[in-house]
């Protein structure tokens, strides 16, 4: 923080926010007609 200037946190489980992330970007960005669409 001190050489950057930006606001830095450290997560208690990292892994967690990684998947957290993941799934708000892909409910944002992915539109729900893609998932109904492109089943496996």
């Amino acid at each position: 923080e001190q050489e950057t200037g930006m606001p830095v946190h450290v997560a208690d489980d990292p892994l967690d926010c990684v998947v957290n992330g993941t799934g708000k970007l892909l409910e944002t960005t992915m539109p729900a007609s893609y998932y109904k669409n492109n089943k496996r």
